[in-house]
């Protein structure tokens, strides 16, 4: 008996809301269909015209407008506004309470517009008739504020105010609505100044290309004009001196005659700019350097065209030949550029979500030509020493090809039937001294073939750009969830690998030897491939010196860590979210990180919020599901980290190796002394 009853004052309470809902929307619309179509001849409460009204809303909307323009003026269609969001919230049955919480918010908002409206003296023209701008209600307002604060202070506390309504009224703090004012001034000033620069650029064009057209004129009849002078003022001369000729013979006959200027006339020089066209040096006949077939190793080279970086590189400079329009592309580019970082800087203070942009590949140094020359007669001479010196250790064989590469050329070796490879791979320390190299490394035997591989440094290394490798297809190809550049391998081939694949990674090597190379390598290659919604990482660098240009990334979750406490609580946070991360996965019923971004995108947020708080009791913490972004954790040296809290960061890194994998974590590990010490368990 109670639960019925219970339905029913629910079904009573939800009928009222809907009727005083349809309300409160004709109110709205009627409202605003009489203030739009008032005449000053309808009849109302303050003219005494008789007759028809041709008002929309009749003799009611006619007396109805009347009062509003009187009482509220331009704040009526405020009102209008307020009475179309009372409908929203009642069929969105927001509660009794916050209706008429929100009710008195937007009647305080009512007023303060009124009193804005006030403060302006130019009377409203509406239907043939003039009315305060504020109305009744705002004249008061304003006159008041006025008698206390002169109209400077009264405009200022009306905006405040006003600020202050709609902060109530939408509940939005009145910095973040300060923060979207801004925002809003500083689109309007950047397109300003670039709509001005782009006009001033075109005047300027236009002007140019003007005075080009007429200066030949100009300079043609400014000579000419000068010549007539000439000729005019030497004629002039000429006939003084004659009719003074008489008077000046009886003066002194030393007396020195005065001769006409000579006519100068205007010379334009024409420079004329002829364009150095670079010659192109001939190829090199490798034919003349290559001895005769079979008297040495066939010299493989390597034949992959070069990579093809993509077109994205912007154009820094505009076209400046005369008569060319001047492109908006420049300016366009600048005031995007500029609305883009303040669009990011307000979203981020709002703590909205920011769209990443993935960065050019023009940021990137370009590769260079080659400038070292491939040396055949010293590529046969070490082949041949090389044959030399096997057999002087009694192992026969011959090279059958050597294989140049950007740092160290292969040498392949083919033993002779009955020869032993263990006898070969002992053998690089004395191929080192008789080479003259600084080490070289034996791949005894290549896999799949039937030779040794002898890897030799070559004595002028070519550099391996890192655009070269990401501007390559397997890089920029989908195969790999969180790519990392290696370098090129002895044909000039990019290598690109997995770390998903690995999953976590060890990075050992002295002073040096480019292991800080290989880190800033990797942290660029996640940086190009992921934004902040698929990538997070934490960065411990303990020396303050190598990870410090990336402390401003949006991919971070803490700004680079340099005490070793710290780097110990970081650690422990991502054992922690590693944990939370399988509760969810258990909850969702996946396998991995990619399972469970795959689907959530399937059944969408709602779904999976209600899948993964399935069983939870009511006091406990309710889960809204997101996106899990992969999560990769570079540690510069650890051994640092190892000397000084060692109890703290070995457990955590322990169980981070263990079973971080399928919750999308991954350990990079560096370090210069791979000791059990500090590489222990």
């Amino acid at each position: 008996m109670a639960s019925s009853t219970k339905k029913s004052s629910a079904a009573s309470s939800t009928l009222l809301q809907d009727l005083a809902g349809l309300v409160f929307l004709f109110l709205a619309l009627f409202t605003l269909l009489s203030l739009c179509s008032y005449k000053s001849t309808d009849p109302s409460f303050f003219t005494s015209a008789k007759g028809t009204a041709r008002n929309l809303g009749g003799i009611l909307g006619s007396h109805w407008s009347s009062l509003l323009w009187q009482v509220l003026g331009a704040a009526s269609f405020m009102l209008a506004t307020i009475f179309l969001l009372s409908s929203v919230g009642l069929f969105r049955r927001i509660g009794r309470n916050a209706w008429f919480m929100a009710s008195a918010n937007f009647f305080l908002l009512l007023v303060c517009t009124a009193a804005c409206f006030g403060l302006v003296q130019k009377p409203l023209t509406k239907g043939g008739s003039n009315f305060p701008m504020g109305g009744i209600l705002g004249d008061l307002l304003g006159g008041f504020f006025k008698s206390y604060l002169n109209t400077a202070g009264a405009a200022l506390l009306s905006s405040f105010l006003l600020v202050l309504a709609i902060s109530l009224c939408s509940k939005v703090s009145v910095r973040d609505i300060g923060l979207y004012v801004w925002l809003g001034l500083s689109r309007a000033a950047v397109v300003t100044a670039g709509a001005l620069v782009y006009v001033g650029m075109l005047f300027w064009q236009s002007a140019s290309q003007a005075y080009s057209e007429l200066r030949p004129a100009m300079i043609e009849n400014a000579q000419a004009l000068w010549e007539q002078l000439g000729e005019l003022f030497s004629r002039d001369k000429g006939e003084e001196a004659k009719a003074d000729r008489p008077a000046k013979e009886k003066k002194k006959k030393d007396e020195p005659t005065i001769h006409a200027a000579p006519v100068l006339k205007l010379v334009e020089d024409e420079v004329k700019i002829k364009a150095k066209k670079s010659k192109g040096e001939p190829a090199e006949d490798s034919a003349k350097e290559e001895p005769a077939a079979g008297e040495g190793p066939q010299i493989i080279l390597n034949t992959a065209k070069a990579t093809q970086l993509p077109l994205d590189f912007e154009e820094g400079e505009m076209s400046k030949s005369e008569g060319e329009r001047p492109r908006a592309a420049p300016v366009m580019n600048f005031m995007k550029k500029a609305l883009r970082e303040n669009e990011k800087a307000v979203k981020g203070a709002l703590g909205q979500k920011i769209t990443y942009e993935l960065p050019s590949l023009s940021f990137l140094n370009n590769p260079v030509a080659s400038t070292t020359k491939l040396d055949r007669e010293e590529l046969f001479r070490n082949s041949k020493m090389l044959e030399e010196k096997f057999a002087d250790f009694n192992v026969k064989g011959v090279v059958t090809a050597v294989k140049p590469g950007p740092v160290v050329t292969m040498y392949e070796f083919k033993p002779a039937p009955g020869v032993k490879v263990s006898s070969i791979s002992n053998l690089s320390d004395d191929l080192a001294l008789s080479l003259s190299a600084k080490s070289i490394r034996i791949v005894a035997p290549i896999p799949g073939r039937d030779v040794v591989g002898i890897e030799v440094p070559n004595k002028f290394s070519e550099p391996v750009l890192l655009k070269e490798i990401m501007g390559d297809e397997a890089f920029a190809s989908k195969a790999h969830s969180i790519p990392v550049t290696i370098g090129k391998d002895i044909f000039g081939t990019p290598i690109v690998t997995d770390l998903k694949r690995m999953p976590h990674l060890l990075v050992a090597g002295t002073t040096g030897s480019g292991k800080s190379v290989f880190i800033n390598t990797l942290i660029c290659s996640l940086l190009y491939k992921s934004t902040p919604e698929e990538l997070n990482l934490i960065l411990v660098d303990p020396k303050q010196l190598e990870l410090a240009p990336y402390n401003d990334i949006p991919h971070l979750i803490l700004p680079v860590v340099t005490e070793p406490r710290k780097a110990s609580l970081a650690l422990n946070w991502a054992v922690q979210e590693m944990e939370r991360r399988y509760k969810t996965l258990a909850a969702s019923v996946t396998r991995d990180q990619e399972g469970y971004n795959k689907k959530l995108d399937e059944i969408g947020e709602e779904k999976m919020s209600e899948l993964i708080n399935k069983g939870k009791e009511d006091f406990e913490q309710k889960e809204t599901a997101s996106r899990m972004p992969k999560l990769v954790i570079v540690i510069d040296e650890l051994a640092d980290l190892m000397m000084t809290a060692k109890a703290d960061v070995e457990n955590n890194i322990c169980r981070l190796a263990q079973k971080a994998r399928a919750a999308g974590v991954h350990l990079v590990l560096a370090t210069q002394r791979p000791s059990t010490d500090v590489i222990t368990g």
